[in-house]
């Protein structure tokens, strides 16, 4: 019967630095995957900030003193009303349900109530070519004149 032969030092420390550098390995994988996910959580990030940006400096354009608002303190559901008679389309910024804030261009044609207790203007939006409800609460500032769509 022979006896097993013992591996030596130097043996079990190259066996240690093996297992070592597939550790390393497998753990350098793992973080250049958490590197890609968050490069890919700021491009969105940035991406959601850049068109922020743009509807506060388009909002911020629209605060010029050619606004469409007769009386100093005209109400949203005032202009909106006004502008429905006269079949004016107006610009507003707008916050949906989900939050997101956006210029809306469109034609008033009526104020109803909803069924939620809430006052909504029925329009004609001419960015989407639709015809939509917008719920006057979420509209923010000044319902403003617009050029003709």
């Amino acid at each position: 019967m022979g006896k097993d032969k013992k591996p030596s030092k130097v043996e079990r420390l190259q066996a240690r630095v093996a297992h070592l550098e597939d550790y390393t390995a497998l753990e350098l994988e793992r973080v250049d995957r958490d590197i890609d996910q968050v490069l890919i959580a700021l491009s969105n990030i940035t991406l959601r900030l850049v068109r922020r940006i743009s509807v506060l400096e388009d909002a911020a354009a629209l605060d010029r003193p050619t606004a469409y608002a007769p009386e100093e303190e005209q109400s949203v559901e005032a202009a909106v009303r006004e502008a429905a008679s006269r079949a004016v389309p107006v610009t507003f910024v707008y916050t949906d349900v989900d939050n997101v804030t956006s210029i809306r261009h469109v034609t008033p044609e009526t104020v109803e109530d909803g069924s939620d207790g809430a006052l909504y203007m029925i329009a004609t939006d001419h960015d989407r070519e639709a015809y939509r409800a917008f719920r006057l609460d979420r509209i923010i500032g000044q319902v403003r004149e617009a050029e003709r769509a």
